[in-house]
């Protein structure tokens, strides 16, 4: 029901667009004080008839409008950003902590928002957010174990799975599956540790992903 063909298009697409930005501002991440770099993401709005079909509008309005802000610290444009990227990294931070705390409100209530009940961009609002809760690691897992449920009903994008997936891994001191996640060592943006490395790239299609290859450069570039 549910093309993950057309979710990796446009995650893709968000991320070629966003690279750029994100190499201009030097984008951080508040899990490792502002020494990585993070994507920014870009969705495509729903249809007509996408829109008809979601289940909770209301709940979807506001995982865009959270999504929203998360974004705006990630490029400095944020309000409360100032000019110092310890203020940028700051209120990052902040944004970070109170989407964190509502996002834990939604779960408890409606459980994982799912494409149906959200529309496909609230979805992958929901997963963006809980993808930057890095200071409640607990709380990534046991949502990472609500989307894989998900999954099992088309309801949630396994590209998503997999980013959050090595997010949990990288935050548990763990390696990561997929490859997703980048630091920085010694000038140069390289992947994070990745399990049997030399099998990652079966894993990645498995996810919808491009090779490991592939998307270095574009994390680079």
């Amino acid at each position: 029901m549910y093309s993950n063909r057309s979710h990796a298009r446009r995650l893709f697409m968000g991320a070629l667009v966003s690279t750029a930005m994100c190499a201009a501002v030097g984008c951080a991440s508040s899990a490792d004080g502002g020494r990585g770099r993070e994507i920014i993401y870009v969705f495509e709005p729903l249809s007509e008839e996408e829109l008809a079909a979601v289940k909770y509008p209301n709940l979807r309005s506001e995982l865009l409008d959270m999504a929203r802000e998360d974004q705006l610290t990630r490029t400095g444009q944020h309000p409360q950003s100032g000019d110092s990227r310890e203020q940028m990294v700051a209120t990052m931070t902040s944004v970070d902590r109170a989407n964190t705390a509502r996002m834990h409100e939604i779960v408890d209530e409606v459980g994982w928002p799912t494409i149906s009940m959200v529309g496909s961009d609230g979805a992958q609002s929901s997963w963006l957010l809980v993808q930057h809760a890095d200071l409640d690691a607990a709380f990534q897992r046991r949502c990472l174990m609500l989307m894989r449920k998900s999954r099992l009903r088309g309801e949630v994008y396994v590209g998503n799975l997999a980013y959050l997936t090595d997010r949990v891994l990288v935050n548990e001191g763990k390696k990561q599956e997929y490859g997703t996640q980048f630091h920085t060592v010694l000038g140069k943006h390289q992947p994070r540790p990745i399990r049997d490395a030399k099998n990652v790239d079966a894993r990645r299609k498995e996810m919808g992903l491009s090779t490991l290859a592939e998307y270095e450069k574009l994390m680079k570039r």
